[in-house]
């Protein structure tokens, strides 16, 4: 069976069942394993591949507003990130992080 990536702006999605042992290459152009890679990550970690050319514009600028609006922040850090993105992509991409997270949680709940 071929695998498949996911691409969030056209909404297709990844033919590899999170868990099954298998995996894309990391950070290689599958919007729901770059997801769910990089939801696990610290914003320190995600902004240094942002700046390293790991991480591109749309999937940064998607981590940066779950990260913002996801938990209450008692810190200016976040601030200029909470305007909800007007670019169909990174609205596409913070709905696959909202997933993850999700997910995440159900496994651990």
């Amino acid at each position: 069976m071929r695998e498949e990536r996911g691409v969030a702006l056209i909404g297709s999605r990844c033919t590899i069942e999170p868990g099954s042992g298998n995996y894309h290459l990391r950070l290689a152009g599958c919007d729901d394993c770059d997801a769910r890679h990089l939801a696990r990550m610290t914003l320190e970690q995600v902004e240094g591949l942002y700046h390293d050319g790991y991480v591109r514009q749309a999937m940064f600028e998607a981590f940066m507003y779950v990260w913002a609006t996801g938990a209450p922040r008692f810190s200016s850090l976040g601030d200029n990130w909470r305007d909800a993105p007007a670019d169909p992509e990174v609205s596409a991409l913070v709905a696959r992080f909202r997933e993850e997270a999700e997910r995440r949680e159900q496994l651990f709940a």
